[in-house]
């Protein structure tokens, strides 16, 4: 009753079970990005149960069983969009992650394109043209094989290279190593959104992540939403709150570093 009436962080929840809640409701919402009243781009948030039929049983004749349900195999996230720089660049993003289960991962593929706007073609061909030509990086990395293989294209033409261990000791040094021309400026731009790079390790980052959650509401006309309210802090700085339908698991809101906001595009006129 006093979750329910008053609302606001009154019965504290196992994030996990908000987690797994947001795979099992298969969705595709579309988000506004915002930073104020700016609006800087938009991104597409999906979510898909991936199943495969069982096995008919012997003697039935290849027909389906009624009834029969199918075999869950884990879960597909996809999440692409753009986002405007202040640097005058815009970059796309898309990334999918396939799970085995809400807290086994599989495979993850990212791919981000960076280019200056306004600009067709290929920038930085023309003479006494300074600006970089447009880059684009891929990341395959999957569980089993620990290994992270990616794929550039920019100035020096298309590479590949497999990261170890070892070269995750050091993302500041590896971000600069991988972004070519956009080396020198990209952890600064990454720094004033929030993230700084100077940790010791990813893994030790990643250690860091912390996440808390608890019942809530959410401000909607005159009425009050039930919602799951999420909060990471990650290396004690840096710090995202998710705001999750109670009813279906539909994300609402999302705060990112750098009063960075995603707003579900239903919401956007309100």
């Amino acid at each position: 009753w006093r979750s329910e009436i008053f609302g606001h962080r009154t019965l504290t929840v196992p994030p996990r079970v908000i987690w797994k809640r947001l795979l099992e409701h298969e969705q595709k919402t579309t988000f506004e990005i915002r930073r104020g009243n700016v609006n800087l781009g938009h991104c597409r948030w999906t979510t898909t149960i991936d199943t495969r039929p069982l096995e008919v049983p012997a003697g039935s004749a290849g027909a389906e069983v009624e009834g029969m349900a199918a075999e869950r195999m884990g879960y597909t996230v996809e999440l692409e969009g753009t986002f405007n720089l202040e640097a005058g660049h815009k970059l796309r993003f898309d990334a999918t992650l396939k799970l085995r289960s809400e807290r086994e991962w599989e495979r993850l593929v990212l791919k981000l394109s960076l280019r200056p706007q306004g600009r067709e073609g290929r920038a930085g061909t023309n003479p006494g043209d300074l600006t970089p030509r447009p880059q684009s990086w891929e990341v395959h990395a999957e569980a089993d094989s620990g290994q992270i293989r990616l794929l550039t294209d920019g100035e020096a033409g298309r590479q590949e290279r497999i990261i170890r261990r070892e070269d995750l000791q050091d993302p500041s040094r590896l971000l600069r190593q991988l972004a070519g021309p956009w080396g020198p400026w990209l952890p600064g731009l990454l720094a004033t959104m929030g993230f700084d790079l100077s940790m010791p390790s990813l893994s030790q980052a990643a250690g860091s992540l912390q996440w808390e959650a608890w019942t809530d509401s959410f401000p909607l006309r005159n009425a009050q939403l039930s919602v799951y309210r999420i909060e990471g802090r990650f290396l004690d700085y840096a710090q995202a709150v998710l705001f999750v339908r109670r009813d279906g698991g539909e994300i609402l809101r999302v705060e990112l570093p750098g009063d960075l906001v995603l707003v579900n595009s239903t919401l956007s006129p309100f």
